[in-house]
C-alpha cells in the first residue's frame, strides 16, 4: 500500500556464505527511500509490513538475493521473490549486493506493486 511503514530484517541462509546483513539492509533502505512512497521504520511495532532480506555470496563478484514481504496485522506473506542474481558492475558501484538488491526492487517489487513508486 502506498505510504506504508516497512520494517527491514535480514535473515541468514543456512549452509551459504551470507553477506553482512546490516550493510545489505542499508542498501535496501536506500532503494526504498529513493523509489517508493513507503517509509522504513526502526521498530516492528510501528510497521505495517516486514521485508525479510537474504543475500548470499556466489563467486567473487556475484550475489543472490531474495525478499519476502509479510503483512504484520494478518501475518500473511504477500510477496516473495525467487533468488535473483546480481553482478559487480560500475553502474552499481562495483557491488554485487547492491546490484542484486536493485534488481529485486526495480524488476520485481515495483513491477508487482507499481502504486508504491514515487
Amino acid at each position: 500500500m502506498p505510504s506504508s511503514r516497512i520494517f527491514l530484517t535480514y535473515s541468514f541462509t543456512e549452509g551459504e556464505d551470507n553477506v553482512d546483513g546490516s550493510d545489505a539492509k542499508e542498501m535496501l533502505k536506500s532503494y526504498l527511500a529513493g523509489m517508493t512512497t513507503c517509509s522504513v521504520v526502526s521498530s516492528i511495532d510501528e510497521a505495517d509490513f516486514v521485508i525479510e532480506l537474504r543475500v548470499i555470496k556466489k563467486g567473487m563478484a556475484y550475489r543472490r538475493t531474495k525478499i519476502v514481504v509479510t503483512h504484520i496485522l494478518t501475518d500473511t506473506k504477500v510477496f516473495e521473490t525467487s533468488w535473483v542474481r546480481g553482478a559487480s558492475t560500475a553502474f552499481y558501484g562495483y557491488s554485487g549486493t547492491r546490484a542484486a538488491i536493485g534488481k529485486i526492487v526495480m524488476n520485481y517489487l515495483l513491477k508487482k506493486y507499481p502504486k508504491i513508486e514515487v
